[in-house]
């Protein structure tokens, strides 16, 4: 995997010491640099996978070489039977040692995504993804002698936003730490979503999508993701009214904890007028400019301080760095649904 940094003059390569690090990108992140990146990677790994099938083609060659010769003079077997020992054990133990290390870098286990599309009603279907750990230990044992996560994470991101930025950011805690499982989605209006025109897109509405989506989860057998074991949420922005509504009406004894970050409770003033402002702006963009819904909304996400450490334009290339298709409908209608958020402060009570 790579690693992106912002002055690549100065990275601490001793943090990257224990782990796989292919390569590292600065930042903001252009493709011209990383397609080469990749390529040169995946060139070195393939060329490591050949050089360890030549090593053992060259000790099994080895070992058939003394065979021969041990066959072929049987007089001197009693007299060199010490030495072809010791040299078959020794071609042996690297023969081991060679496949130990082409196996642990075949057959080491990656934190596996589990993704899907889950239809909440005819109108309505969101992707959905589980990360999880998968050790090597984990995936050899039976499904009762596994552990149980120490760390089941709901993440309900801001309003506008992907679970593919999630995806990114977390992989590679994942792969550090076992015991960990988390659940992302986009919620209805998000990028690859549908819904229903009558819908109102708030967070009553979206917690009630993601409640049918943990019931189904916790049948499922392919991605499996129970709330009778403890659990936490992420939430950021909007997406902790998402979150709190959930808690509040749910009550589940197994909601261990909730994070906000820079989240919510009900929609005040400034926030309205943010979203109004939003909506109607948007209205007014044409489905073939994309972009400038994002340029519009991005005036009210970076904060001075922020910008006075980056410029604009670079802020820009990093917070559309990932890949993010939301329609512009969907931009409208979340608009409008952010203005009908459930206050949940008396429920929190």
């Amino acid at each position: 995997f790579f690693v992106m940094v912002r002055n690549i003059l100065s990275i601490n390569y001793h943090a990257y010491e224990e782990t796989d690090v292919d390569g590292f990108l600065p930042m903001p992140l252009e493709g011209s640099k990383l397609i080469p990146s990749v390529e040169k990677a995946s060139s070195q790994y393939l060329e490591s996978v050949r050089l360890v099938e030549i090593r053992l083609k060259a000790a099994n060659a080895k070992v058939s070489d003394q065979k021969e010769k041990q066959q072929s003079k049987p007089a001197d077997a009693p007299k060199n039977h010490e030495s072809a020992k010791k040299a078959k054990s020794t071609s042996r133990s690297s023969k081991a040692s060679i496949k130990g290390q082409l196996a642990d870098k075949l057959k080491k286990k990656d934190p596996i995504a589990y993704e899907s599309v889950f239809q909440y009603d005819e109108d309505t279907s969101f992707p959905y993804a589980i990360l999880e750990n998968c050790s090597d230990e984990s995936a050899s044992a039976s499904s009762e002698s596994q552990p149980t996560p120490w760390c089941n994470l709901i993440v309900c991101q801001d309003v506008f936003d992907t679970n593919e930025r999630f995806k990114i950011f977390f992989l590679p805690m994942l792969s550090r730490y076992t015991g960990m499982k988390i659940l992302l989605w986009n919620y209805p209006g998000q990028a690859f979503t549908s819904f229903s025109e009558d819908s109102n897109l708030n967070n009553k509405y979206h917690a009630d999508c993601l409640s049918k989506l943990l019931d189904h989860l916790k049948h499922n057998d392919k991605g499996k993701f129970d709330l009778d074991q403890r659990f936490f949420f992420l939430a950021h922005g909007s997406g902790a009214a998402i979150a709190t509504y959930f808690a509040a009406t749910r009550r589940l004894t197994s909601l261990k904890g909730i994070v906000l970050v820079n989240g919510l409770s009900h929609v005040d003033s400034h926030y309205a007028s943010v979203f109004h402002d939003c909506r109607n702006v948007f209205s007014c963009s044409p489905e073939s400019r994309p972009d400038l819904p994002v340029y519009f909304y991005a005036r009210f996400l970076f904060s001075p301080s922020y910008l006075s450490k980056t410029s604009s334009s670079l802020a820009l290339n990093v917070y559309t760095a990932v890949h993010n298709p939301i329609t512009l409908n969907g931009r409208m209608r979340l608009c409008q649904g952010v203005l009908d958020h459930v206050d949940t402060r008396p429920l929190l009570k």
